[in-house]
């Protein structure tokens, strides 16, 4: 059966492994180096409380998902960007959809409005409008190598829309690939983001 929890130190050797694929053999990171243990380790702990989940089906780690500070900026304090990672062999159970369930779930108990992703995607050139890339996204069949639209089908089929794409803005492999941002807000904007006030005025 399938379990949720928030992710421990003890699982980041499985996490790291599994970023490691993506690194390594994908551009669905930009990384081009895949970071060790420590490192990994290093970056949960700089989450300060947000959300940071793992998938676990007998005692193997399948996926993680996280939010983090979208920017710096306090006015952006609201607003959080995900990230999740599933086993190659992990994909398409429905996984993922659990993940960012119970991450936005917790997300919005936190008081936090807009999510945001940013993902990696084949290079469109020219640079079409946000409608007729997605259009594209859903109902492109070639096969693109290191990328596909799978990410952008994932979060279109979860509530976020297209709001901006970034032109040839990675280069890894020897190429070129592109990168948009899908949003989803998941509270209403009326006075104070909730997650502006202290934690026990939440309860």
């Amino acid at each position: 059966m399938l379990e949720l929890r928030a992710a421990t130190d003890q699982d980041i050797p499985a996490i790291t492994a599994i970023y490691d694929h993506y690194v390594t053999h994908t551009a669905v990171s930009f990384e081009d180096q895949p970071p060790s243990v420590a490192e990994m380790t290093a970056r949960m702990a700089k989450l300060h409380g947000l959300p940071y989940l793992v998938a676990v089906e007998q005692d193997t780690i399948l996926g993680y998902a996280y939010a983090q500070p979208f920017a710096s900026r306090t006015a952006y304090r609201h607003s959080v960007e995900l990230t999740i990672y599933l086993a190659p062999t992990a994909k398409r159970h429905g996984i993922g959809r659990a993940l960012y369930t119970a991450l936005e779930r917790e997300l919005q108990a936190q008081g936090y409005a807009n999510l945001y992703a940013c993902i990696a995607t084949p290079k469109v050139t020219p640079i079409i409008s946000n409608e007729e890339l997605l259009t594209r996204a859903l109902s492109d069949t070639n096969h693109y190598p290191y990328i596909s639209w799978d990410s952008v089908r994932f979060h279109h089929h979860l509530g976020f829309r297209l709001v901006g794409v970034f032109s040839q803005c990675g280069f890894k492999f020897d190429q070129f690939f592109d990168m948009v941002f899908m949003e989803k807000l998941i509270a209403p904007h009326e006075g104070m983001p909730r997650c502006f006030l202290p934690q026990k005025a939440l309860k």
